[in-house]
């Protein structure tokens, strides 16, 4: 009961509670993210070297060299799924201890409540609330750690690789990241209450539900089945356009990251070719510029998509809220 106790009064504290257990989780997770990162930011590297060395070399202390970098190349691909594996395991630990947690808390909050509560509140509502808002919470705790932090720490690994190699294109992506980042948190604002609408939705059709099936003797003994009948679909039809128009709404974020990484792609081509032509750049450079805006890709998308996730998610931290209020 001491979590109980507490009553975080925002969002932030309510996590904080339910991390706070989690330091060693959060640590180990920490250090394969780090770990992750520094492999992924090799990899370009190493194939620039391999690239440069195959255009100018041909002796044989050259092959032997690419027979090296090739090497090298296959342990740092097969050491990133390793870590990348960690990185998994540990995130999703983090993520169903806290949850389990936060569900034993809100059983026995629930439990506590007065009658008035819950004649007002439907027992297939409560379950919602105690179950379905908490596993929504699930893949936040997990995933939002391992993706969004993750996917952050990549991004800013990789413009500090690029401004050391040449300031022009360091500065070029900066530019492309913070103007994506800036269109992505607009349109997570344009897209926020839909995700709320829709674990509404959710409640209403469970204590509908629920409510129907535990009368269905009386329901059939009076003939109220057509009345039933038609609420069903009446309550289906809420349910389906929550859910369309928050997945709409939550797939602009993708598709605009989709838009903006071929946009940045384009531009870090266009200015490795103006560099390779005026003699400051190498192929392996140019290369290894494309490279680094391609894994810029990965972290911007999976960004767009644990931003809406975190809609998702932050409706059912407001429900959580609500409840233990």
């Amino acid at each position: 009961m001491g979590r109980e106790a507490e009553k975080p009064a925002d969002g932030a504290a309510v996590l904080a509670v339910y991390l706070r257990p989690e330091g060693r989780k959060l640590s180990a997770l920490a250090v394969f993210l780090v770990a992750g990162t520094a492999v992924q930011l090799a990899s370009p590297q190493i194939i620039r070297a391999f690239i440069d060395t195959a255009a100018h070399g041909g002796a044989d202390a050259s092959l032997e060299r690419l027979w090296m970098l090739a090497g090298l190349f296959i342990a740092v691909t097969l050491l990133a799924q390793v870590l990348q594996i960690g990185s998994t395991y540990f995130s999703e630990q983090l993520g169903w201890s806290a949850t389990n947690r936060m569900r034993q808390d809100l059983a026995d909050h629930a439990l506590r409540l007065d009658m008035a509560f819950h004649t007002a509140k439907s027992p297939g509502e409560l379950i919602e609330r105690v179950d379905g808002d908490v596993a929504a919470l699930a893949a936040f705790f997990s995933q939002f750690i391992l993706q969004i932090i993750g996917g952050a720490l990549l991004l800013a690994g990789i413009l500090v690789v690029l401004y050391l190699q040449d300031w022009r294109i360091g500065v070029l992506l900066t530019g492309f990241a913070v103007v994506a980042g800036l269109v992505l948190h607009a349109i997570r604002q344009i897209a926020g209450g839909r995700w709320e609408r829709l674990r509404e939705a959710w409640s209403a059709f469970s204590g509908f539900l629920e409510e129907r099936l535990a009368g269905l003797d009386d329901v059939r003994a009076n003939g109220g089945g057509p009345h039933v009948m038609r609420r069903m679909a009446e309550v289906n039809a809420e349910l389906l356009v929550a859910n369309v128009d928050a997945a709409r709404r939550g797939h602009w974020i993708f598709l605009t990251a989709s838009a903006l990484f071929s946009i940045g792609f384009g531009l870090a081509l266009a200015l490795g070719v103006w560099l390779f032509q005026r003699g400051e750049a190498t192929i392996g450079t140019v290369f290894m510029f494309m490279q680094y805006a391609g894994m810029m890709s990965l972290p911007i998308m999976l960004i767009g998509q644990q931003l809406q996730q975190f809609q998702a998610a932050s409706a059912s931290l407001n429900r959580i809220r609500d409840l233990r209020a």
